[in-house]
């Protein structure tokens, strides 16, 4: 008890303060959350359970091209902490400037330790921001994990929760970071640029209406092109991120190099990744009724080219649904799980075991959060809409 007092005091000191600054709003921020009256608060006999991280890792920078989308990721930090326990993990994120903090469990029994307790636990303005997130769930599910950025990056855990959702938080700090060190456009960034494509295409369009040039048509199907292209990198950074960052896990836990982790999240993780997919082709799917268009038009002038392009399209989106599909049967081959129903965006079959029962219930909804989170911003809303908008305009 003494070592671990003098480690949680360590980890203290090593955590800084909040800052409300800076942009990013709790719509925006990943999170992970359970359904009302599934969360059973994991004691603080949990903290210790695990080995110790690799602390010489912490500014090891050594990045590596996943499988999962080209998702670039600081592979030192990952491995840093394959066989730690909450502790050493939590320990470990803050040596790398993650801002961990702990959330105190509602009606928490004062009599019980739960774990993660050796967090600094976040000040009442904090909270409101974690109730603010919280809240995007409508009261559905209990907020676990949350990570976010603002002028520094966050990570709340809620007092009670398990190993698996603090690893799956830092691993989308580390995309992050990753993202940012390597210069690329951020999700915003995307969305920007994917609303000014908007309104080209709706200009070239007005235009070839007027002339029926094939330059006009040529300048749509570009416009429409990096309108697919930036739908998918957007995808890339938040739900397919998550097929990523599930893989990844899976895929280490089956090579028994992740440990402290129960099988359950893993085989969860498989409906997880299903969910994901299903979530990033709707994206996607709202494009193809403007590439049907486009192509249709160059068929009727006889300009291949642009057909061709559109079809070039059409078949990145279902190269990503194909991918997504291989990654999913990878994973039911490594946990040895059945092919059939579950490749369906539905729970998995309810076992026996009642933590099975919990764990599968949390992924659901951990699903559900971060689909509020990605799909939350204005700027996503607004980007929906003119899609839509652009359909009906040209359909």
């Amino acid at each position: 008890m003494f070592a671990r007092a003098l480690t949680a005091i360590a980890l203290l000191a090593l955590t800084t303060a909040c800052s409300s600054g800076g942009g990013g709003g709790a719509g925006e921020a990943p999170k992970r959350v359970t359904p009302p009256g599934t969360f059973k608060p994991a004691s603080c006999k949990a903290d210790d359970k695990g080995g110790i991280a690799i602390y010489a890792n912490a500014g090891v920078i050594t990045h590596e091209t996943s499988e999962y989308f080209g998702k670039v990721y600081n592979r030192p930090d990952l491995e840093a902490v394959y066989d730690a326990s909450m502790l050493s993990t939590a320990i470990y994120g803050s040596q790398i400037n993650a801002n961990i903090f702990s959330v105190p469990v509602a009606d928490a029994d004062p009599d019980k330790c739960y774990s993660y307790s050796f967090l600094p636990e976040a000040s009442e303005k904090q909270q409101e921001f974690w109730k603010e997130a919280a809240g995007t769930m409508g009261g559905a599910g209990t907020l676990q994990g949350l990570y976010f950025r603002t002028n520094k990056p966050y990570i709340f855990i809620l007092r009670g929760t398990d190993r698996w959702t603090l690893v799956h938080e830092l691993m989308h700090y580390n995309f992050d970071a990753t993202r940012i060190a390597l210069g690329q456009d951020s999700i915003s960034d995307l969305e920007a640029r994917l609303r000014a494509a908007q309104r080209a295409f709706d200009k070239h369009m007005m235009d070839y209406q007027a002339d029926k040039t094939r330059r006009d048509l040529g300048d749509a199907a570009a416009a429409l092109e990096t309108m697919v292209r930036a739908v998918y990198q957007k995808n890339v950074d938040s739900f397919l991120e998550e097929v990523a960052i599930e893989s990844l896990l899976i895929e280490r836990f089956y090579e028994g190099r992740l440990k402290n982790v129960s099988s359950q999240s893993a085989e969860s993780g498989v409906w997880y990744i299903t969910q994901s997919k299903e979530n990033a082709m709707v994206d996607f799917k709202d494009y193809l009724p403007l590439l049907d268009r486009i192509e249709q038009l160059a068929n009727e002038h006889t300009w291949p080219e642009i057909a061709q392009q559109m079809q070039t399209n059409r078949d990145l989106i279902k190269a990503v649904e194909a991918r997504v599909d291989g990654i999913i049967a990878q994973a039911k081959k490594r946990l040895n799980l059945p092919t059939g129903e579950e490749t369906q965006p539905t729970p998995l079959p309810v076992p026996t075991e009642g933590e099975r029962i919990v764990i599968a219930a949390s992924f659901k909804r951990m699903f559900a959060a971060h689909t509020l989170a990605y799909t939350n911003t204005p700027e996503y809303k607004l980007n929906k809409r003119g899609v839509r908008r652009l359909v009906e305009k040209y359909k």
